[in-house]
Formats: structure tokens, C-alpha cells, sequence
């Protein structure tokens, strides 16, 4: 039995391995580190809580965050944020030294109440099990609201300093594909993912959206051919890359207007292999010609080019737009046009200010920015060229 259980059936490297006998052995992010009541750093208790725990192997836990409390806060109600780590769908759990401190850090630093959550993992729980449990640490923690009844949920923390008239998702790498799914759960209108409480936002950080076809550079990335390989080992009944869920914007796939929150933060880092899927430039076309509740639009980091023609629908519509901050790709003329279309906006963020430009083009830019009366922050001029500066005077009166 030994020389059977050390037969490897195979393996995705540097994560896990799996033996012929069945037997996983997951080769990093392994550590635990326990739950604190007081960080002597931060200020901030932790604890250990089991959600959901059923005789059929679903055991469901999370670690809880509070935030420093004074004198002054002990009655006191905080965002709630409901965090998923990341690790490919196949390791690690909010309980290792990265996350812990992660979200310890975070949760000093923003003041919010926290859960991280601590879902089934590939390959033993293929998905969808990591949306499942998710998704019903998020009705667990809905149910702790006054709109799922009145009478609380069993964790006090929660009954007593959870503001869910607050409430945001976050997470990081698979985490944050966790959180968008949730988010279009939650928009979906389907009674069965019924929450009674709203997702004002979500942030995902560094998210693990993928597809058939390569986008950018994805092509050239030496991480690529690990990308393609990873959601057909981990989601065995659905091993496409453009299944929805790991392909957002997939042709014929549910509109990213059913977003079920009213804002939307993504980040992502310059060198890894998920940048351009999750800032490819075609994004603005999925807004619908119905939408125009933004209020706040910044891809001042995109590198990619957007389509402008979607901007200019999507800013003409929106009247609500405060903050507008674009890339270098949005030229001088077409930064004249989004102005026009929004005299309202409070902070902007020009992109490459160094095209070449005509008297006639520069006076009817000048007057563009003579008719933001409300802006009160500028940031952006990239390749300023020094002889067009004097057309955003106007817009310094503030």
C-alpha cells in the first residue's frame, strides 16, 4: 500500500500532487496561524468559526476580523467586507501566515469587520463547490441582518458591530472569481439566491479570468500555457475556458450589467499573465444602452486601448459622473469630447496631453475646460507638452 500511495498520478506544479491511491499533497501555502483576540500590532481580535458542518464532508469555516475598539466604539457599526482568498481554486485558506496578515492589515487599515471565508478546494471538491460554500458563508452572514428577520444570527460580532447597510465582497486571484460570480448571483433576480441585504461594492484584486482564445500578450507569456491548463483540471464538468464563470465576457454569457452591486474595483499587476483579460479594452461595450447610473470611471493604468465609441455612449449618459480619470489612449480631441459631455465632473484625469493640436483646436479645448465649473482635482497630463498647459487654467480656479 506504501509503494502504491507514493505513485504519482499527476501533478500541477508548484501546487499539488495527486497520488494513484487518491491521496493530494499540496506543496505550498500549507502554514497555520492561529487567531489572535488582541494583535499586538493592529489592534485587531480574530477568531475561528464554523459555518456550515454536515455528516456529507461539507465543513465550512471562516476567521473573523474586528476592528481596534475604544470607549467610544464599542456599540459601534463597521462595513462588513466578506473576503475569498485567492490560490488557484486548489490551495491555501484564510488561515495561512499571507492571508491572515493580509486581511489583518486591511481590516486595521479600512476599519471594517471581516469574514474570510474558507471554501472546498480542487481537486478532491472540484467546482462548483467553492461557489457553493461561498455563496452559503454569504447567506450565513446575510441572515445576521435585521431585513432576514429581526432576531440576529448566532455570531455576536456580527449582531453587534456589522453595518450591512455596507456590506462588500473582495478577494484576490481565484478569490476575487469567487466574488465576481457572487456579485452576479446576487443581480441575478433568481429568487433561489435570494440575500435581503445589497452589495454596495466589490474589489478584485489581481482576478483569475481566462478564455479560449489569447488576448494581448497572453500568447507570449510564459505563464500562459499554465493559465489555460488550470480551470479544465479544476471544474472536470465543464473543462472549457469559456465557460462564463471563468470567461466573463464570453460571447452569448450574462451581461456584467447584472452586476449585483453598484461599484466595482479591479486591480491588477503589470507583469502577470491575467493583466490583459482582466483590462482588455473591449470592456466598455458591455455596459448597456439602459445603464447610465455611473459614478466614478478611472482606467487611468490601462495599458490597452478602449473603445472610444463606448466611452462617449456610456459618458453622454451617465449625468451622475463625478470622476472620470483616463489612459494614455484617449487622445486630446476625444478628451474635448468626453468634457463637453460632462461639465459636471469633480475630478479628472486627462491622458497623453502631447498630440499635436491646431490654434482652432486648442481655444475650443481651452473653452472645454472654461465650462467645468466643478472640478476641484486634475491628475494625468501624461507627455505634457508645456504649450498645452495653459488650456487647463480655467479649470484651476478650483
Amino acid at each position: 500500500m506504501e509503494s502504491t500511495k507514493q505513485e504519482i498520478d499527476y501533478e500541477f506544479l508548484p501546487r499539488f500532487r495527486v497520488y494513484k491511491d487518491g491521496h493530494v499533497e499540496r506543496l505550498m501555502e500549507t502554514d497555520f496561524v492561529p487567531a489572535v483576540s488582541n494583535d499586538p500590532i493592529t489592534g485587531v481580535s480574530s477568531k475561528d468559526i464554523t459555518i456550515v458542518q454536515e455528516p456529507n464532508n461539507i465543513n465550512i469555516s471562516a476567521r473573523l476580523y474586528l476592528p481596534k475598539l475604544t470607549t467610544t466604539t464599542t456599540t459601534q457599526k463597521f462595513p462588513l467586507l466578506i473576503y475569498f482568498h485567492g490560490g488557484a481554486f486548489c490551495i491555501s485558506s484564510p488561515f495561512t501566515s499571507k492571508n491572515h496578515n493580509y486581511v489583518n492589515a486591511l481590516v486595521a487599515e479600512a476599519n471594517v469587520v471581516a469574514v474570510s471565508v474558507n471554501y472546498r478546494k480542487a481537486p478532491e471538491h472540484p467546482i462548483p463547490a467553492a461557489y457553493e460554500d461561498s455563496w452559503a458563508a454569504l447567506k450565513w452572514v446575510a441572515s445576521h441582518s435585521s431585513n432576514n428577520g429581526g432576531g440576529g444570527g448566532p455570531e455576536s460580532w456580527l449582531n453587534h458591530h456589522a453595518d450591512f447597510e455596507r456590506v462588500f465582497l473582495a478577494g484576490d486571484s481565484a478569490g476575487a472569481n469567487i466574488a465576481h460570480n457572487l456579485a452576479m448571483a446576487a443581480g441575478s433576480g433568481d429568487s433561489e439566491f435570494g440575500l435581503n441585504v445589497e452589495i454596495l461594492g466589490i474589489a478584485l484584486v489581481h482576478p483569475y479570468f481566462w478564455g479560449s482564445d489569447p488576448i494581448g500578450s497572453e500568447s507570449l507569456h510564459p505563464g500562459s500555457a499554465e493559465a489555460g491548463r488550470l480551470w479544465p483540471l479544476i471544474c472536470p464538468s465543464n473543462p472549457d475556458n469559456d465557460d462564463p464563470r471563468v470567461n466573463p465576457v464570453v460571447a452569448g454569457g450574462p451581461s456584467l450589467v447584472g452586476l449585483g452591486c453598484r461599484r466595482a474595483l479591479v486591480c491588477v499587476a503589470e507583469n502577470d499573465v491575467l493583466k490583459d483579460r482582466d483590462t482588455s479594452g473591449s470592456w466598455l461595450s458591455y455596459f448597456s444602452d439602459s445603464f447610465a447610473s455611473l459614478e466614478v470611471l478611472n482606467f487611468a493604468n490601462l495599458s490597452s486601448e478602449v473603445d472610444f465609441d463606448a466611452l462617449e455612449r456610456l459618458v453622454s449618459r451617465c449625468k451622475s459622473l463625478k470622476v472620470l480619470k483616463v489612459n494614455r489612449s484617449v487622445s486630446l480631441e476625444q478628451l474635448q469630447k468626453l468634457l463637453v459631455l460632462a461639465p459636471q465632473l469633480v475630478e479628472l484625469g486627462t491622458g497623453s496631453f502631447s498630440q499635436e493640436f491646431s490654434a482652432h483646436q486648442f481655444v475650443e479645448l481651452e473653452s472645454c475646460f472654461s465650462s467645468c465649473k466643478n472640478i476641484q482635482s486634475l491628475s494625468g497630463l501624461c507627455d505634457a507638452t508645456a504649450r498645452y498647459l495653459p488650456a487647463i487654467y480655467p479649470a484651476c480656479a478650483n
